[in-house]
């Protein structure tokens, strides 16, 4: 027999365990690893004595190298949260179903808000409109 807070459980896990696979696969999509290739070289770019002889070409770095490392640092985050819920989850521990309840709902609104960047994202979005 289920009882209504062992089925409560059950669902938050397989919710984290749903939201899971879904940053991993976005992982995958934005391509996390290849952006953290790029900020690598964008770092050993920037501390290149020459870079800042074209100011121009030293501002786009620059701009994209802090662009890139609040990108992967706001991804590594999400990860973070979404492994601890699902240790939450894991703990089964009904006195802690008001926080991974808000918890879940948070990183789910967290992937939508992702998936909605992604479709306005392109050449020209990092711009002013």
């Amino acid at each position: 027999m289920i009882f209504f807070g062992e089925h409560l459980w059950i669902h938050y896990y397989h919710s984290s365990k749903i939201a899971k696979r879904s940053l991993i696969t976005y992982w995958s999509v934005f391509d996390v690893a290849q952006k953290e290739d790029k900020l690598t070289k964008l770092q050993k770019e920037s501390q290149s004595t020459d870079l800042w002889s074209n100011q121009n070409r030293a501002r786009r770095v620059m701009k994209t190298l802090a662009s890139l490392e609040n990108e992967i640092k706001s991804w590594k985050k999400l990860k973070e949260r979404l492994n601890y819920a699902l240790e939450l989850a894991e703990l089964g521990d009904e006195s802690l179903t008001a926080d991974l309840e808000s918890e879940v709902k948070s990183i789910q609104a967290e992937i939508e808000k992702r998936e909605f960047d992604a479709m306005l994202s392109g050449d020209f979005d990092q711009g002013d409109a």
